[in-house]
């Protein structure tokens, strides 16, 4: 039985391995989930007495190349993203540099860290929003419940959740359980 350490190391692999190959494609996504976009937007518009948003705090899980955390910056939002690939944080900050060229104080409210979201380096309470969208279901259930019992511990009440997960049978997730021999390692 591997230690978690070896775990979290292992999956970091996995996933810059898929973002190299995605990089090398152009192929990450660019944009964020629509579905995030419209959770996200319905939920500052009822929360209209916070415009402008500056101070606002969301949270990115497993941001990828960092197109919802830029979004969410974008939008006023203080946004941090974290993911544990730190090939995917090189093409999220790529695309901030990019950014910032429209927008000079982008890197003021937007930060990328390097970590697990089964452990977030966080203080209580800390945000007001957290988005993931295609992360949580890659994990095993055990590490799935920490994660939720992590957006408990650092989301404010009446914070918004807004997660996007597709079904474990989808072919994504089905691909990626697939080992190098061609057996099927699905998480538990």
């Amino acid at each position: 039985m591997s230690t978690e350490h070896e775990r979290e190391t292992a999956m970091a692999a996995r996933w810059d391995a898929s973002f190299e190959a995605q990089a090398q494609e152009g192929a990450y996504n660019s944009v964020p989930p629509e579905v995030l976009v419209r959770g996200v937007s319905y939920y500052l518009r009822n929360r209209s007495v916070l415009v402008p948003f500056s101070g606002v705090r969301f949270l990115d899980l497993g941001c990828g190349a960092g197109q919802t955390t830029l979004w969410l910056g974008k939008k006023g939002l203080d946004a941090t993203g974290i993911d544990i690939s730190p090939a995917a944080l090189n093409l999220a900050r790529n695309a901030l540099a990019s950014e910032t060229v429209l927008d000079a104080t982008l890197p003021d409210r937007v930060h990328f860290y390097e970590g697990s979201i089964v452990h977030l380096p966080f203080p209580d309470k800390h945000f007001q929003g957290i988005v993931e969208a295609n992360v949580i279901q890659h994990l095993a259930k055990n590490d799935r419940d920490s994660v939720f019992a992590e957006i408990k511990r650092v989301l404010v009440p009446g914070g918004l959740f807004c997660g996007y997960l597709i079904g474990q049978e989808s072919s994504v997730c089905v691909r990626q359980w697939f080992s190098s021999s061609g057996k099927l390692e699905r998480p538990e």
